[in-house]
């Protein structure tokens, strides 16, 4: 038995958090989850980030992660927040990024982690990045794959191509 088998690959997918983001239209189950533990998904097992949610958004704004302390959500604030990115990291066996913005600063730290982490990195650029990429050359420089212009509706394909890839041992894991 395979080290997938079972569950399937553990992918942490970094990118900008905010009020119905990207993640909630490639990762079923996500608006309801607690975020106490990995989310099992089809095909994958998606390790982060977790962040507080509600469909008021009173839990997003600049610079929150999605764990802003205004609002009717009660949440753990930023250092568990922190602390639980990591973790998730540490988990997964890939970071996917999906950067459509240029102020993704978490991101770029959670790069930096995976990439230190001896993580594969798949770096994903949405259309609003078109002209900016070129400013992302350092995270860009170690990752596996490299995607431009891709659309929020061209995610699945990359995410469903990214775990062949893990599953079929073409980034050096163990399987």
């Amino acid at each position: 038995m395979t080290k997938f088998e079972q569950k399937g690959p553990a992918i942490y997918i970094a990118g900008k958090v905010r009020q119905n983001c990207f993640r909630h239209r490639v990762i079923g189950g996500l608006r309801s989850h607690d975020g106490t533990q990995n989310l099992v998904n089809e095909g994958f097992v998606y390790t982060g980030p977790f962040f507080t949610s509600c469909d008021h958004g009173c839990c997003h704004g600049s610079s929150t992660h999605g764990n802003g302390t205004q609002g009717c959500t009660e949440t753990n604030g930023r250092l568990y927040t922190f602390n639980n990115c990591l973790a998730g990291i540490k988990r997964a066996d890939m970071l996917l990024a999906y950067i459509d913005s240029p102020d993704c600063y978490g991101t770029l730290f959670e790069l930096g982690v995976a990439y230190q982490s001896s993580k594969p990195t798949i770096l994903i650029f949405s259309p609003e990045m078109d002209g900016l990429e070129r400013d992302f050359w350092f995270p860009a420089i170690k990752a596996r794959e490299v995607h431009y212009n891709v659309p929020i509706s061209g995610l699945s394909k990359i995410l469903a191509r990214a775990i062949d890839r893990l599953e079929g041992g073409e980034y050096g894991l163990v399987v």
